[in-house]
């Protein structure tokens, strides 16, 4: 959420902050990452095409992200640009949720 908030005010925010909010989207995509490591496991067992998918989707928000920072710092961001990752993320993210199913910490409760 915090990626998508910083991308969402970068993109939407003044220009003079457009730096700056990408840089904390950055930061925040390396972090998601890091974090998504844990649970790839079990989104593999469960269902691995939509790990793919997931996998994809979300190196795709990536460069939508990129792509709309720099329409934004070039100040001629078209409005697909600047609409199409924050729809996409929340897609992404709720496809994370979706798959993680709260098992982020890689252990699966004990069957009863």
């Amino acid at each position: 959420m915090v990626a998508l908030a910083a991308m969402t005010i970068g993109v939407l925010g003044p220009q003079n902050m457009v730096e700056n909010w990408a840089m904390v989207a950055r930061v925040c995509y390396i972090v998601l990452m890091v974090s998504a490591v844990p649970t790839i496991p079990h989104a593999w067992r469960t269902n691995w095409p939509m790990a793919i998918v997931k996998i994809v989707a979300a190196i795709g928000l990536i460069g939508m992200c990129e792509v709309a920072f720099v329409h934004r710092l070039h100040g001629a961001a078209p409005l697909q640009t600047v609409w199409m990752p924050l729809l996409f993320g929340v897609v992404v993210f709720a496809l994370g949720l979706w798959l993680a199913r709260g098992k982020h910490r890689g252990k699966t409760p004990a069957t009863r």
